[in-house]
């Protein structure tokens, strides 16, 4: 049997856009995702999309749209992905050259208890010295308000986002200015946050997941058309919700 590799996605992804007759740009509009993303999918320059997660997004939203079944070229990728460590352990393992180097100069070392007394003392005095240089520069720290302290003098009443989960389906949610939190969701999950003043969601599959905001359900499935994947900006004023 054949074995599959990167460039055969691309070309069975490429192969059934021409025959739908789709433009990139059509799809560009339709899926949110850039232009040279899609291009490089078909080309199987995996390397210049913005990373791993966004690139399995992309892949399945991009083979589902097109009618593929985006799980089934999720596993191919992810095959493809272990092959190559597969191959270098093996290699390592069974080259004879690599074999009788070990066998010739066999390595051994042993850790005395003195080694291991000694080891300890010295992690105990690097902690300590650490410790005593983190509370120093702590009290030579003018005491200022911080943002904790004017959100709780604040009357205003915190964001809450829900989620229900009906099917996998993946998820990405930014707080504030937090740093972005990214997982694939299972069903049965049920997740809430708060937030000072807005939401910044992307949901790989609207058909999976229920959103209420602050008490309210939100129609995700209306967003984007047959879309599947739909970003959401949910906001303070007003309970003012922005999604595409």
């Amino acid at each position: 049997m054949q074995e599959t590799d990167i460039t055969d996605i691309g070309t069975r992804l490429s192969k059934e856009r021409e025959n739908k007759g789709l433009t990139f740009e059509k799809i560009s509009d339709d899926l949110k995702i850039q232009k040279k993303y899609l291009e490089a999918i078909e080309k199987g320059n995996f390397d210049i999309l913005p990373g791993e997660v966004y690139l399995k997004v992309f892949l399945k939203a991009y083979a589902d749209y097109l009618g593929i079944n985006g799980r089934e070229i999720l596993e191919e990728y992810k095959n493809i992905k272990r092959v190559p460590a597969r191959i270098e352990h093996e290699f390592l393992m069974h080259h004879p050259k690599i074999r009788d180097k070990r066998k010739r100069f066999p390595v051994k070392f042993e850790f005395t208890r003195e080694m291991k007394l000694g080891s300890l003392v010295l992690l105990g005095l690097i902690l300590t010295i650490f410790i005593i240089s983190g509370i120093r520069r702590c009290a030579a720290m003018p005491q200022r308000p911080g943002a904790g302290a004017l959100l709780e003098t604040s009357n205003m009443p915190r964001l809450i986002l829900e989620a229900d989960v009906t099917g996998d389906c993946w998820f990405e949610i930014t707080k504030d200015n937090e740093a972005p939190v990214k997982r694939m969701l299972s069903a049965g999950f049920k997740g809430e946050w708060t937030a000072n003043e807005a939401f910044y969601v992307l949901v790989g599959d609207k058909q999976k997941i229920k959103l209420t905001f602050n008490g309210k359900e939100y129609p995700i499935e209306n967003l984007n058309g047959d879309n599947k994947v739909v970003t959401l900006t949910l906001k303070r004023e007003e309970n003012k919700i922005d999604g595409k």
